[in-house]
């Protein structure tokens, strides 16, 4: 019996852990460490996911919000044209007299041209540095016009009235829609005459090349965001805004440029040859270099 018991306590005994540094400090040191780690790991790549979504998320609301407000500046422009373009001639002093003063207070584009920096390519990728909408300058330039034919509509509006209101009054109740060009100079004076014509064309060219080169914009610049952005990012957030126009009758009509006037018929008015005037009046956007030019 004796002999028994000490069987069975030397049976118990013998499944007792044995005790040692390793396994009593060692382990639940490394263990504890290599779970903080893992925690630490996961922590990080989370954020990171999180950080590169919300990335992808704020060039998308840039990009967004640079298509619609050129779109609403779109809109600005194509108002002004449908004023006057289906009444020009080709005689400038008929143009000058024509084209009414401009309603409405379109307000300046003011935005941070630099939210757009992500768009700009390594100079390694050629392909991309030609594309047109992947330059902050062009962007800059098309900016700055918009917001110079506006002050060139308010200051034409400023001077128009006054010789419109000068002009009426000189023909009564007949209108001025039979008057002669002479008697027009007559009235108005060759000086300011020549203003009027000079602020109405600078107005209406500059107003045909933003149109044309705004709706390119409009149409180009949601492709190469779409090409920048990973949209598998932002899936549950919003979608780029498209602009399409390929079925609007109306924009297709105003997006032809107007008539050309004929210099020819003010060229002793300027004391300038027609091919001088032609020259003095050309279109900005005829050469991207040349965009400067209504600075």
């Amino acid at each position: 019996m004796g002999s028994d018991v000490s069987l069975v306590v030397e049976a118990i005994n013998g499944l007792k852990t044995e005790s040692s540094i390793y396994k009593d400090y060692f382990f639940p040191v490394m263990s504890s460490f290599f779970s903080a780690v893992l925690g630490a790991w996961v922590a990080y790549f989370a954020l990171k996911f999180q950080d590169r979504n919300l990335v992808e998320r704020e060039k998308l609301v840039s990009c967004n919000d640079w298509t619609i407000t050129m779109e609403g500046g779109f809109q600005s422009l194509i108002s002004i044209k449908d004023s006057y373009s289906s009444e020009l001639g080709d005689n400038p002093i008929q143009r000058a007299l024509t084209v009414r003063s401009i309603l409405g207070d379109s307000k300046k584009i003011e935005k941070n041209i630099a939210t757009l920096s992500f768009i700009v390519p390594k100079r390694s990728d050629q392909e991309s540095v030609d594309e047109k909408w992947r330059s902050l300058s062009r962007i800059g330039a098309l900016v700055s016009n918009y917001n110079l034919v506006f002050s060139i509509w308010k200051k034409r509006n400023d001077f128009e009235r006054p010789l419109r209101e000068k002009l009426m009054s000189a023909v009564g109740d007949k209108g001025y829609a039979e008057i002669t060009h002479d008697q027009v100079v007559k009235i108005l004076g060759e000086k300011d005459l020549v203003s009027l014509i000079d602020l109405t064309e600078r107005a209406v060219i500059l107003t045909d090349d933003l149109i044309i080169e705004t709706n390119d914009f409009l149409v180009k610049f949601p492709l190469v965001a779409k090409s920048i952005i990973d949209t598998s990012r932002t899936k549950g957030f919003g979608t780029l805004i498209e602009f399409v126009n390929e079925e609007n009758p109306f924009l297709k009509k105003l997006l032809v440029k107007c008539p050309k006037p004929n210099y020819g018929f003010v060229e002793e008015l300027y004391g300038l040859s027609k091919e001088q005037l032609e020259q003095l009046y050309q279109s900005a956007y005829q050469d991207y270099t040349q965009t400067e030019s209504y600075y």
